[in-house]
């Protein structure tokens, strides 16, 4: 039994020794695997001994290196926060990313609050509010969120025109905002609304004063406000359509007021002094001026002038009148005497002075005349 278990081992041996014998001196029975090349690692051959199992790799090839695709903004940018530019290599096997800042759109920002500025002026016309509305929502149109270019070791790999963009759409909107604009930067006429606040003043002013003016004037102011209604100015019109004529409207007004201004503070222009009622000896007589601007009235009491003396003189020249042996030239210049005195006004006023001063003659001094005339008369028929 133990012969035969020695023959066995001694048989198994022999064959392993002649298995490996070739090994041994290096005559290996290799298998082959060959390892492709990725994107980063080396391609290459494993020899693999089928017998002893020693191994060993050559044949080395080199890395592919990736195929990338295009790069692709995956993440917007926004104000806050940055977005993100991927490429995925086209092998499967790799993936880069970039992060990316939004572009400037500060000169952007800064046209668009210009003209939305503009759409809140109310001196604007609505044809222009229409031109700046229009460009506006054009600008808006941009996408606000677009990213800058991205840049590594001062070399722009991602070029995205995006500054172009934003560019072209504020250049579009500054030339808008422009067009409203003369060349020294003042609105254009046909862009800005007529000015109502001194039309608006004079109109006012002249409710308050109507009621002092004469019917011409009301016509002439009536006339100069037809104006402005019959061109259809209103609110909206641009100067260049309406400004003169509401300019001339208003200072028609404006004239016409100025007149009645001083009488409304109580400071007429007074015509001169008529005498609308005579004074008798038992009632004031009255003297009436008139302004000449307003045709507001201001009345004047006056006392009858004195007739004492005149009175005194006629009854001496009708006492001598009936003296018996008068001579004809006496009896005449008597007769001629009293015919004058009975051609007097009996009702003359004597002086006055208005409320502002002015002192008015009266008749005193007619009488005095006559009655110094009449004198003479008595003085020469006593005299004869």
């Amino acid at each position: 039994g133990n012969q035969d278990k020695i023959n066995t081992a001694t048989a198994t041996l022999t064959a392993l020794n002649e298995k490996y014998a070739k090994c041994a001196q290096n005559e290996h029975s290799y298998e082959t695997v060959t390892t492709a090349p990725t994107c980063t690692a080396q391609g290459y051959t494993t020899y693999t001994c089928k017998v002893c199992g020693h191994a060993y790799t050559s044949n080395f090839v080199d890395a592919n290196g990736h195929a990338w695709g295009e790069w692709n903004l995956t993440t917007a940018p926004t104000k806050d926060t940055e977005g993100t530019y991927t490429r995925i290599c086209s092998k499967g096997d790799a993936t880069e990313t970039k992060s990316v800042a939004r572009e400037d759109y500060s000169a952007y920002d800064e046209t668009v609050k210009t003209a939305e500025d503009l759409l809140k002026d109310e001196t604007l016309t609505t044809e222009a509010k229409v031109i700046i509305q229009n460009a506006l929502d054009k600008a808006k149109e941009l996408d606000q969120n677009l990213p800058a270019d991205v840049v590594v070791d001062d070399e722009i790999i991602i070029d995205n025109d995006s500054a172009e963009k934003i560019k072209n759409a504020t250049d579009t909107l500054e030339e808008a905002i422009k067009s409203l604009y003369d060349e020294n930067g003042k609105l254009k006429a046909e862009y800005e609304k007529v000015n109502f606040t001194e039309y608006n003043a004079a109109v006012n002013a002249y409710e308050s004063l109507k009621d002092n003016m004469s019917e011409a004037d009301k016509n002439a102011v009536a006339e100069a406000m037809k104006s402005v209604t019959d061109a259809k100015i209103t609110e909206n019109t641009s100067k260049a359509d309406g400004q003169d004529i509401l300019d001339e409207a208003t200072a028609k007004i404006v004239e016409i007021n100025a007149k009645y201004g001083n009488c409304a503070a109580g400071n007429h222009t007074w015509g001169e002094p008529v005498l609308t009622k005579k004074p008798t000896a038992t009632e004031q007589g009255e003297y009436t001026e008139t302004c000449g601007i307003c045709g507001a009235t201001q009345i004047t009491k006056v006392d009858l002038a004195n007739y004492g003396d005149f009175n005194t003189v006629v009854s001496q020249l009708q006492n001598l009148a009936k003296t018996e042996n008068l001579t004809e030239k006496a009896a005449n210049a008597i007769a001629d005497a009293l015919a004058k005195a009975e051609a007097l006004d009996k009702n003359l006023p004597a002086d006055a002075t208005t409320a502002d001063g002015k002192v008015i003659k009266g008749g005193q001094d007619e009488i005095d005349a006559l009655v110094a005339e009449l004198n003479k008369v008595v003085t020469d028929t006593n005299a004869a």
